[in-house]
């Protein structure tokens, strides 16, 4: 069992791998499709655009997901695909209404969205609880706020420098995140959540109308 006692949250996380590695694979063997992977970090997929304003690995685009060189009036740069798993909470609230303004912009129509992030709603539920153990607490708290250091210098020794791109800054409910979605044109077709690998996460698949 994972973080929540939930048996339909670990369920769904395999339905997330499974459509993830699905939509990885239709991307891979399709030549023709614009699709883009934001905040990619060290996740580099084949046939993505990868895109991450704070890497340094070799081929990956150095834009903010919410200024992207793409979006015409013709259609020819519109965008088939994005996929952006666990990023948007660590942009500040305006930039996070700003990147999803921009990916309706950015969107071909018909073209999807796959977007994971954590729900804010059920960490705030949990952390209230008495008798939350301290373990499962400290997590939940990396989840609102993020690790705030590159995960790799995380230990005992706290003498260790802060990455900006590690901070958590927004927060969404699935509420929330569809009427955001819904007010720049996507059509939210599933929503769901999951065991996000011990964050409690939103599942959205959007497509643009």
């Amino acid at each position: 069992m994972g973080i929540y006692s939930n048996d339909s949250f670990e369920k769904n996380r395999d339905i997330v791998i499974q459509e993830e590695q699905a939509l990885f694979e239709m991307v891979k063997n399709s030549h023709n499709l614009i699709a883009l992977n934001l905040g990619c970090g060290t996740r580099l997929l084949e046939g993505f655009v990868n895109i991450d304003k704070y890497s340094k690995l070799p081929g990956v685009q150095s834009d903010d997901i919410y200024m992207l060189p793409y979006g015409t009036m013709n259609d020819s740069m519109n965008v088939d695909v994005i996929f952006c798993a666990h990023v948007l909470e660590h942009l500040p609230i305006r930039h996070a209404k700003m990147a999803i303004k921009e990916w309706g912009r950015v969107m071909k129509t018909g073209g999807k969205l796959y977007l994971g992030i954590p729900d804010l709603e059920i960490v705030m539920t949990m952390l209230l609880n008495p008798g939350l153990d301290d373990n499962t607490r400290t997590w939940l708290m990396y989840v609102l706020f993020g690790f705030q250091t590159d995960p790799a210098n995380r230990g005992d020794n706290l003498d260790y420098p802060v990455d900006p791109g590690q901070f958590h800054t927004s927060g969404y409910t699935k509420d929330i995140i569809v009427k955001e979605l819904t007010a720049v044109g996507f059509n939210c077709e599933k929503v769901l959540n999951y065991d996000g690998w011990g964050t409690p996460s939103i599942w959205v698949v959007a497509k643009k109308l």
